[in-house]
């Protein structure tokens, strides 16, 4: 799915309708602004899960 740290876009998207429910056509037909944002989020919040998790694994 990932390749050099970025999620390959068709993944991006299967993501996305996932997340939030949507059909293809629902997410064809979001702004663009809307998506990128959501994309956005997702990877900040992959990152501070990750950040978690190395917290987590060093309070042993």
């Amino acid at each position: 799915m990932y390749s050099r740290g970025r999620a390959d876009p068709l993944m991006q998207m299967v993501a996305i309708m996932q997340e939030f429910g949507w059909t293809y056509d629902e997410y064809m037909n979001a702004p663009n602004y809307v998506l990128t944002a959501i994309r956005e989020k997702l990877q900040r919040d992959r990152k501070e899960e990750e950040l978690a998790a190395k917290r987590a694994r060093r309070g042993k």
